[in-house]
């Protein structure tokens, strides 16, 4: 470098300009993120996930910018460009029927229905697992948090729960449950289809059995037998996915 600075004097300061270049493409394409950001998000206060719709509306390279963006701002490891290229055509484009996942070292993207969701890998679903209901907050074996609730005319009527044994265990397919309101027993299938719950969600969510009947769905549906009326104390079981930082 000291011969060339000997021959080229102005060495410096064209470096320090050229370099200067990077930088403030660097903070227009974060701007232009900014714009494109705000009319993807599912709701203003949700920033891990995105409209499908809104996503495709932009060009390519507005629409990768905007992953990067995103995926940056929620302090993930960014993927390859081989990885993002893939996430159009195989999450975006992908079928409305189908459950697409796009993963590496630290997080996954998955779509379900309009709506784009980044997230830590899910751990493992442990089979034939159970314990008896938690008096205070849970950290779930499969993800997510459960905190009790005592409430009025919510949730399991506390008369109902002196009785029977009690247990929380996971989705093993075939449970159905009558809500409280509905007028016949319903697949838990056909229930998260219409909630709208994403399919990576339920086999997640834990149900609450009393003896060898199921009671409830997390706090998503009590069966109509168990559940406590107006006025009358309840017990809800509260899940939320991922766990809260206090649970």
């Amino acid at each position: 470098m000291p011969a060339i600075r000997e021959f080229w004097p102005a060495l410096d300061g064209v470096l320090a300009r050229t370099a200067r270049h990077p930088a403030t493409a660097s903070h227009l394409l974060d701007d232009l993120a900014e714009v494109d950001f705000a009319p993807c998000q599912v709701k203003p206060e949700d920033s891990l996930n995105l409209s499908v719709t809104a996503l495709l509306d932009l060009s390519a390279g507005r629409r990768d910018n905007v992953l990067r963006f995103w995926i940056h701002r929620q302090g993930f490891r960014l993927p390859s460009e081989k990885l993002l290229r893939r996430i159009t055509p195989e999450l975006l484009q992908a079928r409305a029927d189908a459950e697409p996942c796009v993963t590496w070292p630290g997080a996954e993207l998955r779509r379900y229905r309009d709506q784009l969701s980044l997230m830590s890998p899910l751990p493992a679903i442990p089979a034939d697992w159970q314990t008896p209901l938690p008096e205070g907050p849970l950290d779930l074996p499969a993800g997510g948090c459960l905190q009790p609730q005592t409430l009025s005319g919510q949730g399991i009527a506390q008369s109902r729960l002196a009785r029977g044994t009690w247990r929380l265990v996971y989705r093993r397919g075939g449970e159905r449950l009558q809500p409280l309101g509905a007028a016949h027993s319903r697949s838990l299938k056909q229930l998260f289809q219409e909630a709208g719950v994403p399919p990576w969600l339920r086999d997640r969510m834990p149900l609450v059995y009393c003896d060898a009947e199921l009671v409830a769905v997390a706090d998503r549906w009590v069966a109509a037998e168990f559940a406590a009326r107006a006025e009358a104390e309840g017990r809800l079981f509260h899940w939320e996915f991922p766990a809260s930082a206090d649970c």
